[in-house]
C-alpha cells in the first residue's frame, strides 16, 4: 500500500518538505541508502509546534503531536528526495531525540499500536 494512502487512513497528511537551512539536505543518498535528519516539528509557517520541555512547557500529549509532526518532516525530506516511494525498502534505523525536566513525571510514553510502514 502507499504511505500516502496508509497516512490517509490515519487521518494524516505528508506536508510539503521545507527547503533545508545553509548547506543541509533534508536527506542524502549514498548507495543504496539514504540518510534522514535534521527535522523537528516545524509547521508550513516555519514555526516550531509546542517548543520547550516535556513537563515544564509541553504536556506529553503535545509532545506526541510534536513527534508525529517531526516524523511526518522525516518522510517528507525522504519522499522529496527519492520522488517516489517504490525505491524505498523500508527503514533500518530510527532515532529522535526530546527534551524532558529531569525530576518529571513526564517519562517517555509511546502510543498504542502505531501502524508499521
Amino acid at each position: 500500500m502507499e504511505i500516502e494512502n496508509k497516512l490517509k487512513e490515519m487521518g494524516l497528511e505528508l506536508p510539503v518538505s521545507p527547503t533545508p537551512a545553509a548547506h543541509r539536505a533534508a536527506a542524502v543518498r549514498t548507495g543504496n541508502l539514504v540518510f534522514v535528519g535534521g527535522h523537528g516539528a516545524r509547521m508550513p509557517d516555519g514555526t516550531l509546534l509546542h517548543p520547550g520541555k516535556l513537563g515544564r512547557d509541553v504536556t506529553i500529549e503535545q509532545g506526541q503531536a510534536a513527534a508525529q509532526r517531526t516524523m511526518l518532516n522525516c518522510l517528507a525530506g525522504l519522499n522529496r528526495r527519492l520522488a517516489t516511494w517504490t525505491r524505498s525498502p523500508g527503514a533500518s534505523n530510527s532515532c529522535a531525540w526530546s527534551t524532558r525536566l529531569p525530576d518529571s513525571a513526564a517519562n517517555p510514553k509511546s502510543p498504542t499500536a502505531q501502524p508499521n510502514f
